[in-house]
């Protein structure tokens, strides 16, 4: 039987593949599956992993093949750089490394059928851009600085065609679907207009100011070779619409030459706008305000690099003729001609009058687009569908809001089949997630040798990987009991108060959760709570075994110091409580602090006062005590810039505690300083 326009979607950990005649069928990848998905022709799907691991999946049969790429580095691809052939036997992945090593970008083709992989190295820095196959068969991918590759998918043999040889230049966002129109953002944009004010403004006092909007345009260019076709205005926006990259106004050392948003782009636009030029100009052609300041000139950087690279004008579609594109802006979207005519920005009445649109200067976010013949895209959104019109206007200053009664709205019913199909997938997947990420542990009974082989068993579980049966972050151990399931905070909670035999088996568990390093680190038991996984356990084993606590501290290095709150809220406070302020507590409270926690933990001088640092520290010979701090936290120098007193983190401290310091903390202090000069002295 044949298969009907399968398509494929992610829900959370798994992969939904449907259009298939027995229904839905669902594939779970056993991994992060974080480079993407997608369908190759009629008969095959696949799911990418960061690592190079693709899981190939028949659709006839239902076999799973899994290919790697070798020597894929984590950030080496995306799933915008994967297209599959156009007769889905092959699937091309475009692999760019050159942004860190020069001439380390590669081509894999993968055959879907073989499962195997063919290579194609030592090619030029190229984008994560989806490659584009030519009718007859050949590749073309966009390069990093604005060329274009040919290149023969079989053989590898490949030639190079650069808009300006040798130069870096605004690098093409994509090509049509037969690879001859390839469009960028137009480096010598934006362009400025100024609007005087009409008779009846200036008659009613509305406004005496010409109103200022600056074009956007992109480039044309037909390949090959590379010729620059036409330019084409995309977008007449004010300044408060363009990239804000550096949020301006809030900079704490503002440059001076940008007092505001509108004359950040007013230099601009008056720098690169009009030029006939290709690639943009150096620092030394941008006025001596800007070329002579390292501050503005990064402004300057930063928002351009996000006008003209960084995805700010999006292509979402091209026509299935190839004649015109879609492109979305602040999700307004735009009709473009390769003959370079534009529709105006187009955005929904409906949703304006709904308090979205072009007075929240962004439009209402949409979930598809598909555009279709004469210039048309049916574009979908969270409560239905609508058919936009992208025919060419003469130059269209403001956003058009499209009529209710011209959108061809379409509402999404209640009992939409789509709808109820997602809502039973999504229940499907979280009984799924629910079970992967759930370990269950058996306790025979409530003794303290039952639960220290519950304890072990736990150990064996992190050994054996527990960080990858988490699901959006969070895995939740429960203890099987003859009176029930228990928790971690119920189970830890009854070892702490009853079984202080168990703690040798929770020393092991948590030396094995620190030898787990960062994997556990953005694992969580409750996330909305800030309590890591097992983070009860290592309480557990800080309050009953004083002698355990450099195993704390072990685990402590690993701690997400942003969203973690329980070692530092939890567990530190309950050792101290336990043990009083001995050597170790002492060791390990200072660590602490050097360490800075710095989200859970950010009034050290409560930990001053209220704890009873202070007090403990009184007592103490001053200058040996800083001597001995700096030695054992010798090993945290380089972890953040080492500061005034050595280690990170002891200035906060130095700050936060009472000013002017009496005289212990002033010889305290005044030591660690002198042995931050000169380590090597005693």
């Amino acid at each position: 039987m044949p298969l009907t326009a399968p398509a494929i979607e992610r829900f959370g950990e798994y992969v939904r593949v449907s259009g298939l005649p027995d229904g839905d069928w669902w594939v779970l990848t056993g991994e992060r599956g974080d480079a993407g998905q997608g369908i190759a022709g009629a008969e095959h799907a696949w799911v990418g992993s960061r690592e190079g691991r693709i899981h190939l999946l028949h659709l006839p049969t239902r076999r799973v093949d899994v290919v790697t790429l070798e020597g894929m580095a984590s950030w080496g691809w995306r799933p915008e750089a994967v297209a599959p052939s156009r007769d889905g036997r092959r699937l091309y992945v475009v692999e760019a490394q050159g942004r860190v090593r020069r001439d380390a970008d590669r081509l894999h083709v993968v055959d879907l059928r073989a499962a195997s992989v063919t290579t194609h190295a030592g090619l030029p820095s190229l984008r994560w851009v989806a490659p584009v196959e030519r009718p007859d068969g050949a590749l073309l991918i966009p390069t990093l600085h604005g060329g274009l590759l040919l290149i023969d998918a079989a053989t590898g043999a490949h030639e190079l065609s650069e808009a300006a040889p040798g130069a870096a230049s605004t690098p093409f966002l994509t090509g049509s679907p037969d690879g001859r129109w390839w469009v960028r953002v137009d480096p010598a944009s934006p362009t400025v207009h100024d609007e005087a004010p009409g008779l009846l403004a200036r008659l009613l006092d509305t406004r005496k100011q010409a109103v200022r909007r600056y074009g956007v345009a992109v480039q044309l260019w037909e390949a090959l070779p590379l010729r620059l076709a036409r330019r084409a205005v995309v977008a007449w926006l004010p300044a408060e619409d363009l990239p804000n990259e550096t949020d301006l106004l809030r900079m704490t050392q503002r440059p001076p030459a940008f007092p505001t948003r509108a004359a950040l782009w007013d230099t601009i636009a008056a720098t690169l706008g009009g030029r006939d030029a290709i690639t943009a100009p150096p620092r030394a052609a941008w006025p001596p305000a800007v070329a002579g300041d390292d501050g503005a000139w990064r402004v300057v950087e930063q928002n351009l690099d996000r006008l003209q690279r960084g995805g700010w004008v999006r292509v979402v579609g091209w026509q299935p003729d190839g004649a015109a594109l879609w492109l979305s802006i602040n999700n307004f979207l735009v009709c473009v001609g390769t003959d370079g005519t534009t529709s105006p920005l187009l955005h929904l009445e409906r949703h304006e009058a709904a308090g979205g649109g072009a007075a929240a200067r962004t439009a209402r976010g949409w979930e598809r687009i598909a555009p279709l013949e004469g210039r048309r895209a049916r574009v979908t959104y969270a409560k239905g569908e609508a058919t936009l019109d992208g025919t060419p206007a003469a130059r269209a200053l403001d956003a058009v809001a499209v009529a209710a009664a011209r959108d061809g709205w379409r509402p999404r019913a209640p009992d939409d089949p789509e709808a109820t199909a997602r809502k039973a997938a999504w229940r499907t997947v979280e009984a799924m997630q629910e079970q992967r990420r759930r370990v269950v542990v058996p306790l025979a009974a409530w003794t303290a040798g039952a639960c220290a082989a519950a304890i072990d068993a736990v150990a064996a579980e992190v050994r054996a990987g527990l960080a990858t049966r988490a699901v959006d972050g969070e895995v939740h151990v429960v203890f099987a009991a003859p009176d029930g399931e228990a928790d971690e905070a119920r189970f830890f909670g009854e070892v702490a108060a009853r079984f202080p035999e168990a703690a040798p088996a929770l020393r092991r568990l948590v030396e094995a959760m620190a030898d787990a390093g960062g994997a556990l680190t953005d694992v969580f038991s409750d996330g909305d709570a800030g309590a890591g996984a097992l983070a009860h356990a290592v309480r557990a084993l800080g309050v009953l075994d004083g002698s355990a606590l450099r195993v704390v501290r072990r685990y402590g290095e690993h701690v997400d110091a942003e969203h973690e709150l329980f070692f530092t809220g939890e567990t530190l406070p309950a050792v101290v409580a336990a043990h009083g302020w001995t050597d170790a507590v002492v060791d390990l409270v200072l660590w602490a602090l050097a360490w800075n926690f710095y989200n859970s933990l950010q009034d050290y001088g409560t930990v001053w006062r209220a704890w009873g640092l202070r007090d403990a520290l009184v007592a103490r010979d001053p200058v040996a005590t800083a001597r001995h701090v700096a030695a054992d936290l010798a090993g945290l120098r380089g972890r953040d810039a080492p500061g005034r007193y050595g280690v990170p983190g002891l200035e906060k401290l130095a700050r936060q505690i009472p000013q002017p310091h009496e005289p212990w903390a002033a010889a305290f202090f005044g030591e660690l300083e002198r042995l931050a000069g000169d380590p090597g002295r005693e």
